[in-house]
């Protein structure tokens, strides 16, 4: 999915096979997935009419088969004399199969490289054997699978490698990782893409950079290719235009956050509850990872206020969301609005309906407390009141710009400094929730201090 390309081919409607046209996609993820076609699906009176078609199918001109989803027609020209031309974006393509209705879209594996997976796994079939000045011995083996499952899906991390020589001054080889999962029996495709994506979000946590496919393959073990008395499943390769940050940068294992190897002995249970929590908390997974993914990297007040509703919403998913029994709460509001005139009590109900949840700064109490005992939290915070102040009046002032609040909200570099630590909290407690040892948290933290957030550290 990286790789640009252009390419020649004939296209078509499902139901309309022998109206050919001929024509060029190109593929980018600056200007994602285009077809330029010489004519016009339309009937010819209609040729002024924009069109969407859910599905168009190709043929390329090296033969594969093309499916194109959720296709709309950005621009048309129409000549006298002359062809008219077609230009449609199309939001998936599929190469390797034609598929004519959305039902048949189904499959039973994804398998995806992704940037820096090798790098956060560090696993290498190479090896250094008796070495002098004079002779370099390496040997290769490849590394064994590493399988894993997560509900009803069987996941495997599958290595690869390949070989190129010129047989007299280099010799190259290049090993692969994919990230592989498989289903007993074929779902819908946004069903498998998502989550493969939630291993994305993994990932990019484990980095601390954004992090995309570069290459995804689908399979279905009903489309097949015969040889002799095998059956081979067909790759089918997916496209679509990521709108996620793409950093070139190949990172260092030192500045990812955690690696494959700080969590290996307990890495299907991690793996596992970031499944989990991708259901349960999944708005606060959504708004950590985005401020790796944004390509805004400019710092504003929408960045703190993204966090801090992250931390809200952690808290009010993750811990006790009400401050009396809520038997005892029912019967007080009940007093409350029986003491009232009829004409009100429906405004006073309204009013008291989130009177018995905590406030913001009974949820910062809370947070602050259950990681007081990690290091880096007493150095980025000396005092926890007036930290909070400061959180809730910029909070308070960032969301109503409320002009009696301003003076006492942060702003520029003191609100963007305490942006970092509400992220940093944000993290301890995702750290906790997936179940790794204080030991290696602390370890963890004081990786993210020393590469990322020692600025802070005064």
């Amino acid at each position: 999915m990286q790789n640009n390309f252009e390419l020649n081919g004939l296209w078509f409607l499902p139901n309309s096979a022998e109206t050919q046209l001929s024509g060029k996609i190109s593929f980018s993820q600056e200007n994602g997935i285009i077809l330029e076609l010489l004519g016009n699906f339309n009937n010819p009176e209609k040729l002024l009419k924009d069109s969407t078609n859910e599905i168009i199918l190709g043929i390329l001109e090296n033969g594969k088969k093309v499916t194109l989803l959720n296709n709309a027609t950005t621009s048309k020209t129409i000549n006298f004399p002359g062809i008219p031309t077609t230009k449609y974006m199309s939001l998936y393509m599929l190469i390797g199969e034609h598929f004519i209705d959305k039902k048949d879209l189904i499959f039973d594996e994804i398998s995806s490289e992704y940037h820096n997976l090798s790098e956060w796994l560090d696993i290498s079939g190479i090896e250094e054997k008796n070495s002098n000045f004079k002779q370099f011995n390496l040997h290769y083996s490849l590394p064994e699978e590493i399988n894993f499952d997560i509900n009803d899906s069987m996941m495997k991390f599958r290595f690869s490698a390949n070989t190129k020589s010129d047989d007299i001054k280099s010799f190259i080889l290049n090993q692969k990782t994919e990230f592989i999962i498989q289903k007993e029996k074929p779902i819908e495709i946004f069903d498998l893409l998502k989550e493969s994506l939630i291993f994305q979000g993994f990932l990019t946590f484990g980095t601390f950079e954004s992090c995309y496919p570069k290459i995804i393959k689908l399979k279905n073990s009903n489309i097949y290719e015969s040889y002799k008395e095998y059956k081979i499943s067909r790759q089918i390769d997916l496209y679509y235009k990521s709108k996620i940050n793409r950093s070139k940068k190949q990172k260092n294992s030192l500045e990812f956050l955690f690696t494959y190897d700080d969590i290996k002995n307990n890495f299907k249970s991690v793996i596992d509850k970031w499944y989990k929590y991708d259901l349960e908390i999944e708005p606060i997974i959504y708004l950590f990872l985005n401020s790796f993914y944004s390509y805004n990297t400019i710092f504003s007040e929408n960045k703190f206020l993204e966090i801090i509703h992250a931390l809200e919403t952690f808290h009010r998913r993750t811990f006790k969301n009400h401050v009396l029994d809520k038997a005892e709460y029912r019967n007080k509001k009940q007093i409350i609005v029986d003491s009232v005139p009829e004409e009100h009590k429906a405004w006073l109900k309204d009013k008291l309906s989130f009177g018995n949840e905590p406030s913001l700064k009974e949820r910062l109490v809370e947070l602050l407390s259950e990681v007081s005992k990690y290091r880096i939290v007493g150095k980025i915070i000396k005092d926890n009141e007036e930290f909070i102040k400061q959180v809730r009046d910029s909070r308070n002032y960032y969301t109503h710009y409320d002009i009696s609040m301003e003076k006492k909200a942060l702003n520029n570099s003191d609100l963007y400094y305490l942006t970092i630590k509400l992220r940093i909290i944000l993290i301890i407690h995702l750290l906790i929730s997936l179940g790794i040892e204080d030991e290696k948290i602390d370890q963890i933290l004081q990786k993210l201090e020393d590469y990322h957030y020692n600025f802070l550290i005064g």
